[in-house]
């Protein structure tokens, strides 16, 4: 049976029609299985909440129909150790989902590092116009360029860096003395980022999550296939997390170029097995499969 995970961008095509296909086509794909996650849902809770004039809730409706009626056997849950497949209705995980809401503070943080990472890729194209070329780059060849190199030299000020955001974010939440004691508990160890590493930490999700987050920074910094615009940010940081769920299946299919290239360069650069596709070639796997 092979696991598949569709991107976002994959429902919503379908259900605006640029996509071609049916629910029951869909589920007539005798071996295949598909697996939606927390991150789904969470786009789906953004996205009605968002929709306080109700123009949308015909569209929001269908994809959350969509998205139910796959033939799939949970949902993706982040753990302590590891991604799970828990056993729960879309509207079982919707309601924690929205009893725990950290969207506002997310897409905050979100904007904050967009910004960042526009700023340097900036700077970097100042000294080096040739970084304008390193989406042509295919996904092994792009973490041989030095500017890369540079970055994942420098993972232990990200950790820092990383593990300072925590606590400011623990300690707005809860007050000084309890982000104190929490924050130890969640901060992520220094350590190397080393080629090939994710057996080492696929076993951790904390860890994974970071190392996630820290590769595609490093590749949007670099120019490699970037999120260019200020108005991607929910999206850009449910790449990083739709990523991490895809490490789960044999395939991950998104129909955004920039984010599969480079999805498939982190993949390639942690060992990771799952193989980042476009929907043309799922349907040609999955006919193959039938």
């Amino acid at each position: 049976m092979n696991r598949v995970y569709f991107d976002t961008n994959i429902f919503e095509g379908i259900v605006k029609k640029e996509i071609d296909i049916s629910i029951d086509e869909l589920n007539s794909f005798a071996n295949i299985i598909y697996y939606i996650s927390t991150a789904h849902v969470e786009e789906y809770f953004i996205a009605i909440k968002n929709d306080a004039e109700n123009k949308f809730t015909k569209y929001n409706n269908e994809r959350k129909l969509l998205m139910s009626s796959l033939k799939s056997k949970g949902i993706l849950n982040p753990s302590k150790k590891r991604i799970v497949n828990k056993p729960e209705k879309f509207d079982d995980c919707l309601s924690r989902v929205k009893e725990y809401d950290t969207t506002n503070r997310m897409v905050e943080n979100g904007r904050g590092i967009h910004q960042e990472q526009d700023k340097y890729f900036k700077d970097l194209l100042s000294k080096n116009p040739n970084v304008q070329n390193y989406s042509n780059l295919d996904s092994k060849e792009i973490w041989d360029r030095n500017e890369v190199k540079y970055i994942l030299s420098s993972v232990q000020d990200y950790v820092k860096m990383h593990n300072a955001v925590l606590f400011s974010e623990l300690e707005r939440e809860y007050g000084t003395n309890i982000a104190l004691k929490i924050a130890p508990l969640k901060e992520i160890s220094i350590f190397e980022i080393k080629k090939g590493c994710f057996k080492e930490i696929c076993n951790n999700y904390s860890i994974m999550e970071f190392v996630f987050e820290f590769l595609h920074s490093t590749l949007n910094k670099c120019g490699y296939n970037r999120d260019k615009k200020d108005s991607t940010v929910i999206s850009g940081i449910y790449d990083t997390t739709h990523s991490i769920y895809g490490t789960y299946c044999n395939y991950f299919v998104t129909s955004d170029d920039r984010l599969r290239k480079r999805v498939s360069a982190i993949y390639y650069y942690l060992g990771v097995p799952t193989r980042a596709i476009t929907f043309n070639e799922f349907l040609n796997i999955a006919d193959e499969i039938r």
